[in-house]
């Protein structure tokens, strides 16, 4: 269960939903954690469920934000603006 960021969940699941409707392939798999694939979509599904198979990404995002002193919708914001290979 991902509770490190409760306060901040909302906002970044928007962040995420955001992403995953504009991105070009939102079905094409971008990502495997633990032998799953993951789609913008289907990552966004999982996050809201608050999987622990998301997990990584936000304790990625949360580390990135106390080392750069930004809030992790900023970190978000920049990892998913990156552009799709």
């Amino acid at each position: 269960m991902i509770d490190f960021l409760h306060d901040e969940w909302p906002e970044l699941i928007e962040a995420l939903a955001i992403w995953a409707n504009s991105h070009p392939r939102p079905d094409d798999p971008f990502m495997v954690v633990q032998g799953v694939s993951f789609s913008p979509r289907s990552f966004l599904a999982a996050a809201k469920e608050r999987s622990e198979l998301t997990m990584p990404f936000f304790e990625y995002a949360k580390v990135e934000a106390e080392r750069e002193n930004v809030s992790v919708r900023e970190i978000i914001d920049r990892e998913t603006r990156k552009p799709v290979p």
